[in-house]
């Protein structure tokens, strides 16, 4: 009874935090299929071979950094002699001391970290694993296990088939695709806090095993929408300036007329109802920061703004191609525009000119299936909005 009551908690405790993520842009959702091979560290030795695990994973993550979830798998332990100074039976006169193999079951709540900073991940943007990042774990655990002789027989003992593992640790690395579809390639450690894993106890130390698991993992995020931003304040009047009687002007000799210049035409023309890409505007892989070359083309259009379009104002808009995260690129996309906006107002372009719009990968101009295609959704529009 006790161990239902338990495991009802648990599931009423991570349903309640399904749901709190769930009212969160920054949180998204995983499902993982693993597979692997277990191997057993207990007072019979391993003989080293090779035993299939499968499992399955859900994990809950914040801003692509955090992940909470439980991890259920299904494995098998196999054991062959005893080494000699471990020995019960030094003889060997016993059958079931030649060896073991125990059917087991658990289920583990673990948290995981995997950092997205740039010294630590290894960026392939052209490439079809375009992202490589390293990750740690670690968590509890509950197991059943049912040991048998090699024979095929149950060894007989008194004491419980199920025992918890704590700590459970591990590392590995995670491979993103440009198909939106993850690889795990990782290893793990249970402390497990029972003795008779292979069917004997012996000694103080506890038995213990290890995994090794490759991942498939299929990743479902909630869609980031634009804040809303607070309006902004109106300026001030500027107070009136007090006018003092000048006195009368001597007259000036009426200067010769002096021809109208002929007015040019705007460097960029920027007209209402059409979208402007300039395409010199890029940032530096995976980042919000100006190109060098982007800085020249955006003088040129503070230029225009000022001195043939001193009137009108622009929406800003980012846009990305379709690699990583829909979240991860909304973030980026809204970076890149705020960007924008931040030297254009630095360069003396009024601010109650500009807004900021971000849309991330959602509005391809070109296929997202050939790095041409990608750069030229990698882009910058500028719309009238007076």
């Amino acid at each position: 009874m006790k161990e239902r009551l338990r495991l009802l908690l648990v599931i009423l405790l991570l349903a309640g935090v399904t749901a709190v993520c769930h009212a969160s842009s920054d949180w998204y959702n995983t499902i993982s299929v693993k597979l692997g091979r277990t191997d057993a560290d207990c007072d019979v030795e391993s003989p080293g071979k090779s035993l299939a695990m499968f499992g399955g994973q859900y994990e809950i993550w914040y801003n692509n950094l955090f992940s909470i979830g439980p991890y259920v798998y299904f494995s098998q332990l196999h054991g062959g002699k005893l080494s000699w100074d471990q020995a019960i039976d030094p003889d060997q006169t016993d059958p079931a001391l030649r060896g073991f193999r125990a059917y087991m079951a658990g289920l583990d709540i673990k948290l995981r970290f995997r950092p997205h900073w740039d010294w630590s991940n290894i960026v392939l943007p052209d490439h079809f694993i375009s992202r490589i990042a390293p990750y740690v774990n670690t968590g509890v655990g509950i197991l059943t296990f049912d040991p048998l002789d090699r024979s095929g027989t149950p060894i007989r003992g008194d004491y419980k088939r199920h025992a918890g593992a704590a700590p459970v640790f591990g590392a590995g690395f995670t491979f993103f695709s440009r198909m939106g579809v993850t690889g795990d390639l990782g290893m793990e450690y249970h402390f497990v806090n029972s003795d008779e894993l292979d069917g004997y106890k012996y000694g103080k130390t506890k038995d213990r095993f290890w995994t090794g698991y490759i991942a498939l993992t299929i990743g479902s995020s909630k869609p980031v929408e634009p804040p809303v931003l607070p309006p902004e304040p109106e300026p001030e009047p500027e107070p009136e300036p007090i006018i003092e009687p000048e006195p009368e002007p001597e007259p000036v000799p009426i200067p010769e007329p002096v021809p109208e210049p002929i007015k040019r035409e705007p460097a960029i023309e920027i007209r209402k109802d059409v979208s402007l890409i300039i395409k010199g505007v890029t940032f530096k892989t995976d980042k919000d920061e100006l190109t060098a070359s982007a800085m020249v083309e955006l003088d040129k259009l503070v230029i225009v703004l000022t001195e043939d379009y001193p009137d009108i104002t622009l929406d800003i808009q980012g846009h990305t191609d379709s690699d990583a995260s829909d979240a991860y690129n909304m973030d980026l996309s809204r970076r890149r525009s705020l960007s924008v906006k931040r030297y254009l107002v630095s360069k003396g372009v009024a601010e109650n000119r500009l807004t900021t719009s971000w849309f991330g990968e959602r509005r391809p101009i070109a296929p997202n299936t050939t790095p041409a295609g990608k750069a030229q959704n990698r882009r910058i529009e500028f719309i009238r909005t007076d």
